[in-house]
């Protein structure tokens, strides 16, 4: 049963959204659901099995906790030399990368803890070397590991929320009920290519993200405060 079959049995008309896979061969649906106990959650992680099925075959399956490796640089020099060794990785791994990047790339919508690895894996969509494959693998493991905890909830009341409630345990009391919360976070020049930091921001409303980012910076910063500052000021 494909995905938009799989979003027909269970949620029927309800089913809100569409997608296409980058191949245009299969369809990958996100869907709204409403719960009983307050709030509403957007899904399209569990609607990706299908896709994982054509990428990597379940014998050989690994189960993997970490979206990446403790201590994964990525780097230019591990890009491959030329386009026939892409290829010739391309038949050893069995899938392909461009397809797979693409495929998380629309998933990254409702799983958003995935956005720094798979916007790292797509800078490298030409020569992508060995190293860009194994760590794209595991990102697929990962992904078929926990694909159930996975989505965005939105609350009618935001005193329901985690978000809330980290909020008053971190004692911003003041804050914990605001109509939009915005958090932002960067490295320290983590990228060897360029010396430039990489950053991000969240952004929540009714408890639920509904704007996020991952990128580098557009200057060089001398310093991890600079860093925090500069992607403060550009997010």
């Amino acid at each position: 049963m494909n995905a938009t079959k799989h979003a027909e049995v269970e949620f029927g008309t309800g089913t809100i959204g569409g997608g296409p896979f980058l191949e245009g061969s299969k369809n990958i649906v996100s869907c709204f659901s409403f719960h009983a106990n307050g709030y509403a959650a957007l899904v399209a992680a569990r609607y990706l099995g299908p896709v994982i099925e054509e990428q990597i075959p379940t014998s050989t399956r690994v189960k993997n906790a970490s979206p990446l490796p403790s201590g994964t640089v990525f780097t230019k020099e591990d890009c491959s030399e030329t386009y026939v060794n892409v290829l010739k990785l391309q038949e050893e791994f069995g899938f392909e990368y461009a397809a797979a990047v693409g495929s998380l790339i629309y998933l990254m919508n409702t799983f958003i803890k995935l956005t720094f690895s798979i916007r790292k894996l797509a800078k490298f969509m030409q020569k992508r070397g060995r190293t860009h494959f194994t760590i794209l693998k595991l990102l697929l493991h990962h992904v078929q590991c926990h694909r159930c905890s996975a989505g965005i909830k939105f609350y009618s009341d935001i005193k329901l929320s985690p978000l809330y409630q980290m909020m008053v345990e971190t004692g911003n009391t003041e804050h914990a009920d605001a109509p939009i919360i915005l958090f932002t976070d960067s490295s320290f020049q983590d990228c060897p290519d360029t010396a430039k930091s990489t950053g991000g921001y969240l952004t929540f409303m009714k408890g639920g993200v509904v704007d996020n980012s991952s990128h580098l910076t557009g200057l060089v910063c001398h310093s991890s405060c600079e860093a925090e500052y500069c992607h403060a000021q550009v997010d």
